[in-house]
């Protein structure tokens, strides 16, 4: 290879082929990390969420506890539906799988119905019908959070699937380059 203009045409080619493998690896790497922090995010989020949940069960079943304040722990119901309310909707930001959509809106309605028979439990809590509260506390109550925590587990199992399947698709098409 004597002639300069070829050597020198096949050094600019090799550095466009070079460049072009490694901004492709990049953009593939940076699009992987994406999805691995919004997947970690989704978790941290539905883990407090499920926190949420159980605190949010345990606190009405303090309304009928011996010595225990009714407005202390009214308040406390109020504050954990509110905080579960507002993590249900940063979840519904972080995924787009239409199952973990689907999910989280279960849990939205079994918050609902959780709230709609804890307004009846501080009804009767408040005018002295422990035995009545607790009636529904003990059965409706805790149906209602289990209603919220399984959807919760639904949602995450199904943006965990919608994740593996778009990082398989980044191998995939990293390994055929």
């Amino acid at each position: 290879m004597r002639s300069r203009a070829v050597r020198l045409t096949l050094t600019l080619l090799a550095a466009v082929a070079i460049g072009s493998a490694a901004w492709f690896y990049w953009t593939n790497h940076v699009r992987g990390r994406a999805v691995i922090e919004t997947a970690l995010a989704f978790d941290t989020t539905n883990t407090a969420a499920t926190r949420q949940a159980f605190e949010l069960r345990n606190a009405q079943q303090a309304y009928v506890a011996a010595g225990q304040s009714e407005t202390f722990w009214f308040e406390k119901v109020t504050t954990s539906a509110d905080a579960l309310r507002t993590s249900l909707a940063a979840l519904k930001t972080m995924t787009t799988a239409a199952a973990a959509h689907a999910g989280l809106e279960d849990a939205g309605r079994a918050l609902q119905e959780f709230e709609e028979r804890d307004r009846r439990v501080r009804g009767y809590t408040s005018s002295g019908q422990k035995l009545l509260a607790s009636d529904i506390i003990f059965s409706d109550g805790l149906e209602a959070a289990s209603k919220i925590i399984a959807a919760l587990d639904q949602a995450a199992a199904a943006a965990h699937q919608a994740g593996a399947t778009a990082a398989a698709g980044a191998s995939r098409a990293q390994a055929r380059a």
